[in-house]
């Protein structure tokens, strides 16, 4: 039965009006999410997307029951079942799955478990902070390849800021995590940028596009193992590799162990890049925030988390429900997909003052970014301070920057098509030093 006046979608479900042809998979909604996430999240807050055929859910108290609640909703993803293209070979799909299904956020527990124990221990800060004790610490070696990079790509007071830095940094930092050789980094990008459509979009053709990337990362992951494990270094690599063979109850399959890698890679580097691209975008449209960082360089780190708030360049981690349960009042029936948009939790007024504000002092900021729960980024501490460290470069250069290109609304700039990534193709930055 409708109430409110509201329309009834094919599921019995009460539907936004003025929304009821507009799917979470539109490209004016990928280039301009928050018209459409603000109105959903107020009045239609579970809300049946009738294109993507699922739930999605904007509140943020509301993600955290179906982000913490693994039992009711799970991560476990099927890539052969999402194909969207009966063209797309058994060998594709196969090829493409044997890796990506081992990654961790699409793994449920027991299997979970036990690799995230075994990838949490070697992340704790310490270890880290021993891994980047050569160079000061992941803040202070991203603060100087920042100042490297920028002085090698600036031409004439302009910068394009994805190609020249938002880029290669996040490659640079997750290849001394990971023990790869810089020189290698190039290759490795161009194979995570190869990736993007399976992980986060939804053409027809991604998985015969993305076999090529996917077998030849793993062939290199594959490399790198075996060398280390000849021998072995002070890397994550070299951590990972000896749980291969310890009879310690956190012991790596080969395929696990390729798996984590090519994830950590393509994770490392997606989202960090997109977070830059993405906050330079936030200061732009927040010249007083840029008067502010600045004049507090202090503030990098608050700003960095400020702009995983703003920004949110992971938009949602995809779940499935297990069985029929309830939420919000809307009937999720069993085999449903429903998709926690941390995106709308981050702009949700009952936990944000001005949500739609860049504030880069902001306390608390309770932001959900990096999702909630079992699956909660183990890399998020790395992310954040390459983020602040390319701040601290980038302002302790250059007083102001504007965007370079025609630029009034979101959709004036160049987006990646992806339904579950937000994140730039390029942004051409002009800079000033007064």
């Amino acid at each position: 039965m409708a109430s409110h006046g509201r329309q009834i979608n094919g599921r019995g479900e009460a539907i936004i009006p003025e929304y009821s042809d507009v799917s979470i998979s539109d490209w004016e909604v990928i280039a301009d999410p928050h018209p459409f996430l603000h109105h959903v999240r107020a009045s239609d807050p579970v809300h049946w997307d009738l294109k993507w055929h699922g739930w999605l859910v904007t509140r943020r108290d509301d993600l955290i029951k179906v982000m913490e609640d693994p039992q009711t909703y799970s991560s476990a993803f099927d890539l052969r079942s999402a194909r969207g293209d009966s063209s797309a070979s058994e060998d594709d799909l196969a090829a493409v799955s044997k890796v990506l299904s081992k990654w961790t956020v699409w793994v449920d527990p027991p299997a979970h478990t036990r690799v995230r124990k075994v990838m949490a221990s070697r992340f704790k800060p310490g270890m880290i902070s021993k891994t980047f004790a050569d160079v000061g610490g992941v803040q202070a070696y991203s603060r100087a390849m920042s100042e490297a990079l920028i002085d090698d790509a600036l031409r004439d007071d302009t910068i394009e800021i994805v190609a020249a830095v938002a880029s290669p940094l996040p490659m640079l930092v997750a290849g001394k995590l990971l023990g790869i050789p810089p020189a290698d980094g190039g290759k490795l990008k161009a194979w995570s940028d190869a990736m993007l459509d399976v992980v986060f979009g939804d053409a027809p053709d991604r998985f015969a596009r993305a076999r090529p990337a996917v077998d030849e990362m793993a062939a290199y992951f594959r490399h790198l193992c075996a060398a280390r494990r000849r021998q072995p270094r002070e890397d994550v690599t070299s951590y990972l590799v000896a749980r291969t063979s310890q009879d310690e109850g956190l012991v790596l399959t080969d395929d696990e162990l390729v798996g984590v890698l090519t994830h950590l890679l393509f994770a490392g580097h997606t989202t960090t890049s997109d977070l830059i691209g993405g906050m330079m975008v936030a200061f732009h449209d927040h010249p007083d925030q840029q008067a502010v960082i600045r004049d507090r360089p202090e503030l990098a780190e608050s700003a960095a988390v400020e702009a995983m708030r703003f920004v949110t360049p992971v938009k949602a981690q995809p779940r499935t429900a297990t069985c029929d349960t309830e939420l919000r009042g809307r009937s999720i029936k069993h085999g449903d997909p429903v998709l926690p948009l941390m995106i709308a939790a981050n702009r949700d007024p009952a936990t944000y003052s001005d949500p739609d504000s860049f504030d880069i002092a902001r306390t608390p900021n309770p932001q959900l970014g990096f999702g909630r729960g079992i699956h909660f980024c183990v890399g998020s501490g790395i992310a954040l301070a390459e983020a602040a460290g390319f701040l601290e470069a980038f302002f302790g250069r250059f007083n102001k920057m504007e965007i370079a290109v025609p630029y009034s609304r979101p959709t004036d700039l160049s987006w990646h098509h992806l339904m579950l990534q937000r994140g730039l193709q390029r942004l051409p930055l002009r800079t000033f030093v007064t």
